[in-house]
């Protein structure tokens, strides 16, 4: 392979054309289930859209549904790295919830027509159901992980932890159903977003601020 075969990143012509192939199916693919449905679109539906031959789909795919879990599945490990990414120094627990909260909110937004697509058909097949579902727990494990800790500590009230959870779960999924149903602005997405940490922080925690002994271990456990 010769240094003028090989792109900036290392592809060389053949597989830049393949990367570009598989985009356009994927963009085709997403055009054609949000304007005629998942369950009513075909391959043939895809391909036509993209402008390419039949058997090019089975190239990158095997079927229509392994296109919006690979999407969804892109979209969870792009959740489930931002969750966990905390400003080290930030002490409050309310402005640490709006900064988880904001990271999946702004995720969901990112990727409102994946969820969208999701949304229509996942109760139609066991795949589709599994990959919005895990799409839509992400967030959970950390959460559920950050409240046994502070209730261990007694830094709560005095609730039952899945309750807890159960409630924080309600809420956002039913934010990211709102997100996806809906085309809100950034600023939108923002005070749903410090309403949410603030009705729940409240509803939780007995102080704001960490105490002492936490706040060395809040990014190391």
């Amino acid at each position: 392979m010769s240094n003028k075969e090989l792109s900036n990143n290392g592809l060389n012509r053949n597989e830049r054309r393949k990367l570009k192939t598989k985009e356009n199916l994927r963009n085709a693919a997403i055009e054609t289930f949000l304007e005629v449905g998942y369950l009513n679109t075909t391959v043939q539906d895809i391909m036509e859209r993209a402008d390419l031959g039949y058997g090019t789909f089975y190239q990158y795919y095997k079927s229509k549904q392994d296109v919006i879990v690979e999407l969804a599945n892109e979209a969870r490990e792009i959740i489930k790295k931002e969750y966990v990414l905390l400003p080290e120094t930030e002490t409050s627990l309310y402005k640490r919830t709006i900064y988880r909260l904001e990271m999946v909110f702004k995720t969901y937004a990112k990727h409102r027509e994946v969820l969208k697509i999701l949304l229509e058909c996942h109760h139609a097949d066991e795949g589709l159901h599994r990959a919005w579902n895990q799409l839509i727990e992400a967030p959970f494990k950390a959460m559920k992980k950050d409240l046994t800790w502070s209730m261990n500590q007694g830094l709560c009230q005095d609730v039952n932890l899945n309750t807890a959870i159960i409630a924080l779960h309600g809420m956002v999924q039913a934010v990211g159903v709102h997100i996806v149903q809906n085309n809100l602005t950034e600023q939108e997405i923002d005070n749903i977003t410090k309403d949410i940490a603030l009705l729940f922080t409240k509803a939780i925690y007995i102080k704001d601020i960490a105490p002492e002994f936490w706040r060395k271990n809040l990014n190391n456990r």
